[in-house]
């Protein structure tokens, strides 16, 4: 343990006579010292998501997954395939072809958990954002569905 760790948990510390060094190490751990009593006393954080101020919105992943092969893909589909070929500007199988191909070359395009554990977007939905951009021309930032 060195002086400057002696000098603050001994809370006799006089700031005229340290460097700046001293002075910034003696703000972060009183700020650690504040997040530490905070935690063990159990006391909520201002905090609601993973990230300072973020707030956690469930997107529904799995639900339009689900609906996209409902609409589409199964074997007695809500919509006919003219409605494919005019949502998408091709054939169901020239989109699958595409979607086969692009799993094969970009590990982007499989689908895998996130950080909860929870499932991520499906090939068929990145597949489907990034025809959305391709065919409109807009940031991708803009299709946050």
């Amino acid at each position: 343990m060195n002086n400057l760790t002696k000098v603050i948990l001994n809370e006799d510390f006089d700031e005229s006579s340290s460097s700046d060094d001293d002075i910034i190490m003696m703000q972060l751990f009183t700020a650690q010292q504040q997040i530490l009593q905070r935690l063990s006393l159990n006391q909520q954080t201002k905090y609601v998501g993973s990230t300072s101020g973020h707030r956690y919105i469930n997107h529904e992943r799995v639900k339009g997954d689900k609906q996209i092969y409902r609409d589409y893909f199964v074997d007695n589909p809500v919509y006919p395939k003219e409605y494919f070929r005019r949502h998408f500007q091709m054939r169901q199988s020239l989109f699958v072809s595409i979607l086969h191909d692009i799993q094969q070359m970009n590990e982007y395009f499989i689908q895998t958990r996130d950080a909860t554990g929870a499932p991520g977007l499906s090939s068929v939905q990145k597949m489907t954002v990034a025809l959305r951009i391709l065919q409109y021309g807009i940031p991708a930032d803009t299709i946050d569905e």
